[in-house]
Order: structure tokens, then C-alpha cells, then sequence
């Protein structure tokens, strides 16, 4: 119900976290921030990206948190998924590498690292565990590309190389870089460890 204000969204999860921390009298008490998964029938109000941003920049700035992505495990038309477990397995291996410090616990999955033009190309790197690949086995899908004002375009001739993407640079001009970056994304990019690329918005300047 909250991804039709999703902008204010970060400011009471914070609060949420404080509250409960103080609550418990444990400040240091951790918090497993699950990610919205996709969702096909999101009504024309409601900006599902914008709050899974929010979610992502809360778990990023706030000692404790970790955030769960679940951005394949949802389902077109229930608001609900139906397959609980590969939810609660990916908690659980969170739970493993953030609040009990396993080491080989990989839980975080693929996440942007930087991105910028070089040699007349855009290349994009990824801290992950191991190299990228696709879950399908087909090109890259997720990326789009918006000038200002503009609409999204998809980005075109992207591939992958360890975590890397590499892609012709779309435009000259400055624009956003997003992936899954829709209520219901389209997006097949994974780690060794079969865990989605994160979504992820970020400026590209000349």
C-alpha cells in the first residue's frame, strides 16, 4: 500500500528500525530488509521501483540492515507469491552472512558498482561472487537507458564479461541508467550463485 508514496517510504522504515531498536533496547538489533519482488498488476499510481530504491538505500545506510532481493521470485498476477521458501532461504543466508558473520555464506547477490563511457563504450562493473551470466542463456535483458525528459529505451549489443556489462554508449548526452526498473521487470542477469542482479538507477555524464 506504501508504493503509492513509495518517496517517503525510507523515512518510516528508518523510524520503524529506531523505534524497534529502542523498543528492544538493543541498538545494534538486526534487520533483514526484504526487497519488493516483482508484481505484474500494480495499479498506474503505484511506483514499485521507486520504493524497492528506498528499501535498497535504507539497507546501504544503516548499520545492521541487509537487504533481500527477491526481485525474480514474484508472480504477474498475485500480490502475494505463492513460493514462500526460496523467499525465506534467501533470508535465512542473509541471516548467516550479516548477523552471524559466515564467511561463505554469498548471500548478497550481484550489485552495482560504478559505471561510466570508456572508448566510446559503457561499461558498468558489479561486486559479485563470481562472473555474471544469464539465466536463460540469452543476451542481457533489464537495461534501459533515459534521457532527460525522455522515455526508457532499452539498451542494445550489451554483454557480459565477469562482472562486467558492456554495452555501445547509447548516447553522447548525459542519462540515467536503470535495470529492473519497472513494477514487473523483465531481467535475467545472475551471480554463480544463481542470485539476480539487483535493481538499480544511476546517472551517466559526459
Amino acid at each position: 500500500s506504501d508504493t503509492a508514496a513509495a518517496l517517503r517510504y525510507g523515512e518510516l522504515l528508518r523510524l520503524l528500525v529506531e523505534r524497534w531498536r529502542e523498543g528492544w533496547r538493543d541498538p545494534a538489533l538486526p534487520f533483514l530488509l526484504v526487497q519488493l519482488p516483482g508484481y505484474g498488476k500494480a495499479s498506474r499510481w503505484a511506483d514499485w521501483p521507486a520504493l524497492r530504491a528506498q528499501q535498497a538505500a535504507v539497507a546501504a545506510s544503516t548499520p545492521g540492515c541487509a537487504l533481500v532481493v527477491t526481485i525474480d521470485l514474484g508472480e504477474h498476477d498475485d500480490i502475494h507469491p505463492r513460493e514462500k521458501r526460496p523467499v525465506g532461504e534467501r533470508a535465512a543466508l542473509a541471516a548467516r552472512r550479516h548477523v552471524y558473520r559466515d564467511a561463505n555464506a554469498h548471500s548478497d547477490g550481484p550489485r552495482l558498482v560504478d559505471a561510466g563511457r570508456e572508448e566510446g563504450h559503457l561499461r558498468v562493473r558489479f561486486a559479485s561472487h563470481g562472473p555474471l551470466a544469464t539465466s536463460d542463456g540469452a543476451a542481457p535483458r533489464g537495461f534501459t537507458w533515459t534521457e532527460p525528459g525522455g522515455s526508457p529505451r532499452q539498451l542494445e549489443g550489451a554483454r557480459l564479461e565477469g562482472a562486467e556489462l558492456l554495452a555501445p554508449l547509447p548516447s553522447e548526452g548525459t542519462f540515467l541508467l536503470r535495470h529492473a526498473w519497472a513494477n514487473w521487470p523483465d531481467a535475467n542477469v545472475r551471480d554463480a550463485d544463481g542470485l539476480p542482479l539487483a535493481p538499480f538507477e544511476t546517472k551517466i555524464v559526459p
